[in-house]
């Protein structure tokens, strides 16, 4: 019976009886060296919890080209991860006792490992990319789902916002928080609002480039008005990592 990928993960957590956990997608590679490499730096330096760089590779194991720079120290990450997941969920390494000390994953639709970050960051605990590209991510031609491409933004959106609020009066995140959000945006906007944004924000651009300035930038924020959560998809997080 298939209890969903949240059930799943914590399962998996409740039987890991080992001092380390190391998170990975079956399809996905690792390098041959990761752990030595993800625990060296879990020992050496100040970290709590450690990821990586990464490619990605197609369904035959061929390289596609290296994800874009992460954001790398403690103090970056716990910025970044205001306007964006920094350490993807595959190439996460940590001490059991981390998990234990943050708690399971939280049922957020299409972010639940998101919300556990901010969660961990939001306690104080420090997270760490090393800069070795330590896993091959496989990109399958099926894509991600259309309701993921709708749920992922939304979830992450309201995620932010509760992350935001938790480091800005130093309190913990709450997850009915979150979900209120979600189910907020959700009742206002739809995926209707969502599918409008995009063609809007593609009409926008379109328009930027003919050299339609001003009738480009209005199109561009008719796109954010009409869906608040596609800021997470179009924001470059390293813009904002000296704030």
């Amino acid at each position: 019976m298939n209890h969903g990928l949240v059930w799943s993960l914590n399962r998996g957590l409740e039987a890991a009886s080992g001092e380390y956990i190391a998170r990975m997608d079956a399809d996905d590679i690792a390098a041959p060296d990761r752990f030595e490499a993800q625990m060296c730096a879990l020992r050496e330096t100040d970290a709590d919890f450690v990821g990586s760089r990464f490619d990605y590779i197609d369904e035959d194991s061929a390289y596609l080209f290296t994800a874009r720079h992460p954001a790398f120290g403690p103090a970056q990450l716990r910025r970044a991860l205001r306007y964006n997941n920094v350490v993807t969920h595959p190439a996460w390494f940590t001490r059991a006792e981390v998990f234990r000390r943050v708690g399971p994953y939280h049922d957020i639709p299409a972010a639940e490992d998101y919300e556990w970050l901010c969660r961990a960051a939001s306690m104080g605990l420090r997270l760490r990319n090393i800069e070795k590209i330590s896993l091959h991510i496989r990109l399958r031609n099926s894509g991600i789902s259309l309701t993921n491409q709708y749920r992922q933004p939304l979830s992450a959106y309201a995620v932010q916002r509760e992350y935001r609020r938790s480091l800005r009066t130093g309190t913990p995140m709450r997850t009915d928080a979150v979900l209120h959000r979600i189910q907020k945006i959700d009742r206002r906007y739809g995926e209707a609002g969502f599918h409008r944004a995009h063609r809007l924000w593609k009409e926008g651009w379109s328009r930027i480039h003919r050299i339609r300035l001003f009738s480009g930038v209005w199109t561009l924020c008719r796109a954010m008005n009409s869906y608040p959560p596609l800021l997470n998809e179009v924001i470059d997080y390293r813009l904002f990592l000296r704030l």
